[in-house]
């Protein structure tokens, strides 16, 4: 964090919005940091005060910075404009809502599950896109407050997820998490290929093949038989052949050429190697809930 503070020393201009480099090299700081790290160069950015947001609407789509300095200037904007009402969120008084059922709070699983299409409704209502987005991708732990159940923060982020889904701002969530299996060697992110293959997201085909691969090496026949691994291979590679697309057919043909128990789809590729791969996501304007940010 040194670093980030030498960057204001030496740039006194930035606070007006004068100097370009300067916010662009803090906004990449933040990008590559987590956890902490990131909270705290995003603080860093968050102190130079609202002077900054004209410069910070400008990097939120200027096509010459990364998705990721993009999105940490939304987030950033966000932030500096809504704190309120992001915090108003985190401490929102679930059992007084109307909507909300006593009967959830008795369920033995905890009232997580049944409030789960109340949570998405009030989370959609609010809009703090990035800041949804921020708590998938940076792991901040900027959950609910003093939530009534701690349960319910099992669950925020896949709420917050829900909200994202139906809104243009996806396009990030995507991007994220398609990072994330990008840097997954562990195969320590489990709920991101659950959730992509829910989703069906053609992108995730090379990631969710490649877990399927290491997911034998890992597992081996010390904890299930030979037979038992190929039947779940076969079961994965069913689902994922689904939404394939001509991008894959030669990983996929590789693949299935390894598994003698996956012979029977092989003729599955010559339908892939004939389906386009979607349309590039277009990347969504700058919003604040439904109103439009102007650079």
């Amino acid at each position: 964090m040194k670093r980030l503070a030498l960057l204001i020393c030496l740039c006194p201009g930035l606070c007006c919005g004068l100097e370009r480099d300067g916010l662009d090299n803090l906004l990449a700081a933040a990008a590559g940091a987590e956890g902490k790290a990131y909270i705290s160069a995003r603080q860093t950015i968050l102190d130079l005060g609202t002077n900054a947001l004209p410069a910070l609407a400008q990097v939120a789509t200027a096509i010459k910075s990364s998705w990721q300095q993009r999105l940490v200037a939304r987030i950033c904007y966000e932030r500096m404009t809504s704190e309120n009402d992001i915090s108003a969120l985190r401490s929102y008084n679930w059992l007084k809502d109307p909507r909300f059922d006593a009967s959830w709070i008795k369920d033995h699983a905890g009232p997580q599950y049944g409030m789960s299409t109340l949570a998405k409704a009030v989370l959609t209502d609010r809009g703090l896109w990035y800041y949804y987005t921020e708590l998938l991708w940076k792991r901040t732990g900027e959950l609910s407050i003093n939530p009534f159940d701690k349960r319910i923060n099992v669950c925020w982020m896949g709420w917050c997820a829900g909200a994202l889904e139906a809104q243009s701002e996806y396009f990030y969530l995507r991007k994220v998490m398609l990072a994330q299996l990008a840097q997954d060697r562990m195969l320590s992110e489990p709920g991101i290929y659950s959730y992509l293959a829910l989703r069906k997201e053609p992108d995730a085909v090379p990631f969710l093949v490649e877990r399927v691969a290491r997911y034998v090496k890992v597992t081996g026949p010390s904890i299930l038989t030979p037979d038992e691994i190929e039947r779940s291979i076969k079961f994965r590679m069913k689902e994922y052949l689904v939404f394939a697309d001509s991008r894959h057919a030669d990983l996929i043909e590789k693949f299935i050429s390894e598994h003698p128990a996956l012979a029977s789809l092989k003729d599955k590729v010559a339908e892939i190697r004939k389906r386009p791969a979607p349309p590039p996501q277009v990347e969504p304007p700058f919003r604040l809930g439904q109103q439009l940010v102007n650079p």
